[in-house]
């Protein structure tokens, strides 16, 4: 699948690669770098100045272009985490064939059918919250969370599954609008029950699996209203949209418009 090939973008299997991806290398990227992912370098006379990656117009993630603002985890921080995994973008994930899958699957899953690929993996990925995530009960009475990934170009790809420990500490803490990465989770079989809106299921026990990243300048939820019926109070629109091509989704920029020309037509 040549698409899907040219969609990975970033994959980064060594230190070196990594170095390649961020533009810098690792120890240059580490030197005064703060764990909220500021980069403070000493000018010529001494005094202390902030990275451009750390202005207020948020830092432009090099792997995933995700503008990220509120930064949780540093870009030294990152580098090490990602160095011993293979890095896909979400949207790469979800164009890849089974054989693209099968390059990072270290331990194969046996309860797979036929050409499905399944297993733990030594891959990385990391993209925006896309909806809040959901809460369920498994059939043995256990708690689990679900959660989108993806970007403002793509929407929700890959769904990720958060069990035991992964699940009692981010459970109530993952919001929409965030910028995730999970590393070397489990890449569940396609017939695992989503949400129905990705084409890919990942699932994590381990807190140590889930890096939370910072927060998507550009991702924000539509200011318009609606009303489920005639009676009720009028309910906010939930539909995510990138800040940069305005504050409404393309139902209510479109209702608008049809509201707007309504007017001029009853006033001339």
């Amino acid at each position: 699948n040549d698409d899907a090939t040219n969609e990975i973008t970033g994959m980064a299997e060594t230190e070196t690669d990594m170095e390649k991806l961020f533009g810098s290398s690792t120890s240059s990227i580490c030197s005064a770098t703060s764990s909220t992912g500021r980069s403070d370098r000493l000018s010529k006379n001494g005094a202390r100045s902030s990275s451009s990656s750390s202005t207020a117009a948020g830092s432009v993630d090099p792997l995933t272009k995700i503008r990220i603002v509120s930064r949780q985890t540093s870009k030294c921080e990152l580098v090490d985490k990602f160095a011993p995994f293979q890095f896909h973008t979400t949207a790469a994930l979800a164009n890849m064939s089974n054989s693209q899958k099968s390059s990072f699957i270290t331990f194969p899953s046996n309860k797979t059918n036929g050409n499905d690929v399944a297993g733990k993996t030594n891959m990385a990925t990391m993209g925006i919250v896309m909806e809040n995530p959901s809460a369920r009960t498994s059939k043995n009475g256990r708690g689990f969370g679900i959660f989108t990934l993806g970007d403002l170009n793509t929407g929700p790809t890959v769904s990720v599954f958060l069990f035991g420990h992964a699940h009692s500490k981010f459970a109530t803490k993952i919001k929409r609008g965030a910028v995730i990465a999970v590393i070397g989770s489990t890449l569940m079989p396609p017939s695992s029950k989503s949400n129905g809106k990705t084409r890919i299921s990942l699932s994590v026990n381990d807190e140590q699996q889930v890096i939370c990243v910072g927060r998507a300048m550009d991702y924000a939820v539509c200011t318009g209203k609606y009303f489920r019926n005639k009676q009720d109070m009028p309910v906010r629109c939930s539909q995510y949209l990138d800040t940069r091509m305005g504050t409404l989704c393309q139902y209510h920029q479109r209702q608008q418009t049809l509201n707007s020309g309504a007017k001029k037509r009853k006033v001339a």
